[in-house]
């Protein structure tokens, strides 16, 4: 069995979500098509998955409560 450097098969992994520095939660989704190194913002994703589409780059979504880790 070989290292893996990403993803579930790596020892060390914590289930695909951290949070930077800003506060903003990011998660693991490696085939998004705006996957940056492999991680999408975790609100961008809720609301992609409620209106059934990815988000076009230019739309911009904001948390209802100001609250950048509430999801």
């Amino acid at each position: 069995m070989g290292y893996y450097r990403f993803g579930d098969k790596n020892p060390r992994w914590k289930g695909g979500r951290r949070m930077r520095k800003d506060g903003y939660i990011l998660q693991y989704a490696p085939n998004h098509p705006y996957a940056g190194k492999r991680f999408v913002l975790e609100h961008r994703l809720v609301f992609e998955n409620f209106i059934g589409r990815y988000l076009k780059s230019d739309e911009i979504i904001h948390h209802k409560n100001s609250n950048r880790s509430d999801n």
